[in-house]
């Protein structure tokens, strides 16, 4: 779930079969025979979901991930934060934040945002397949809240997406 262009492809109920092999250091993914009659979903499929705690806060690259690195400087930061819809859906990113609440305060986190009109990696991931990313430029701390508000249109309608996750006490990767 850590490779951010990747894990909608869990997600996507239209596949009847999912490969994925690991022999140290080659990773690999494939998938196949779609599904005429797909389950339906309530779209959009959030990573983490809202009210969920994650194990996961920190995001970190090795020689099998894809290519280029989606992440600016190609460094470690926080586990990515997706909205994922159908792979044809007309979604346009208007804007994105992620604040960490600390009691009453909430505290705006440095991200990456991509969206299939503002992609973050245009020469690779051209139009994200349905799929709007936040990448905290920062490792997640444990144990804490966060919030994420992200405003994008469906279809030329204006919608609001704004909900929390926490993390857990061990860190991940």
């Amino acid at each position: 779930m850590g490779y951010i262009f990747y894990r909608n492809r869990y997600v996507h109920g239209n596949r009847r079969t999912i490969g994925i092999g690991y022999d140290s250091p080659v990773f690999c993914f494939n998938e196949s025979n779609l599904d005429n009659d797909p389950p339906r979903y309530e779209y959009p499929i959030r990573i983490p979901g809202p009210g969920q705690k994650i194990p996961y806060i920190h995001f970190s690259t090795h020689s099998a991930t894809f290519q280029p690195d989606p992440r600016p400087g190609a460094s470690g930061c926080g586990f990515p934060i997706t909205l994922t819809w159908d792979y044809a859906s007309n979604v346009e990113l208007k804007d994105a934040k992620l604040f960490l609440v600390k009691g009453e305060k909430e505290i705006a986190q440095q991200i990456a945002s991509s969206g299939p009109n503002k992609p973050a990696v245009p020469n690779y991931y051209q139009n994200n397949q349905g799929m709007i990313a936040i990448i905290p430029l920062n490792t997640l701390e444990p144990k804490a809240t966060y919030r994420v508000v992200i405003d994008y249109t469906d279809g030329g309608e204006e919608k609001n997406i704004d909900y929390y996750f926490t993390t857990a006490n061990v860190a991940k990767n």
